[in-house]
């Protein structure tokens, strides 16, 4: 999957807000994923990153779970996918940042404030695995 931002010419994922730090984000790549998997001419390469961004929301997907937001909290839901905002560029390991910018990996070492004023987690890729789950391996080109 890519980045949040990204370097105008390098590519490489970069910092946005305080809390926005350089990250592999399955939000923006959802959109980025719908796109590519109805590009009417798609090259090796195009195949490659939409296929592989696939297995990568099949790979990181959270069963029975979604984002409280209220509560800013994980929560029970049957039937719901959730991955997080924020994985490392280097790993899947998700992690939050708080405003000032210190790094955690568990949603209740945030402020309360940051717990509930952003969107911490989602169900990003759910539609994109239904939808390409009809579509046979052999047929995924």
């Amino acid at each position: 999957i890519w980045g949040q931002q990204h370097h105008p010419y390098s590519f490489e994922p970069l910092p946005g807000r305080s809390w926005e730090k350089s990250c592999r984000t399955p939000n923006e790549s959802y959109f980025i994923t719908t796109i590519l998997l109805n590009w009417q001419e798609r090259s090796p390469e195009i195949i490659n990153a939409t296929w592989g961004a696939v297995r990568w929301y099949e790979n990181n997907a959270i069963p029975n779970s979604s984002f409280d937001y209220e509560r800013g909290e994980i929560i029970e839901s049957s039937g719901e996918l959730l991955w997080f905002r924020y994985y490392n560029v280097s790993d899947d390991q998700y992690f939050f940042a708080d405003t000032n910018s210190t790094k955690v990996f568990d949603l209740g070492e945030l402020s309360e404030k940051s717990r509930t004023t952003y969107l911490w987690a989602g169900n990003w890729g759910q539609r994109i695995l239904e939808e390409t789950s009809k579509i046979p391996e052999e047929n995924r080109n």
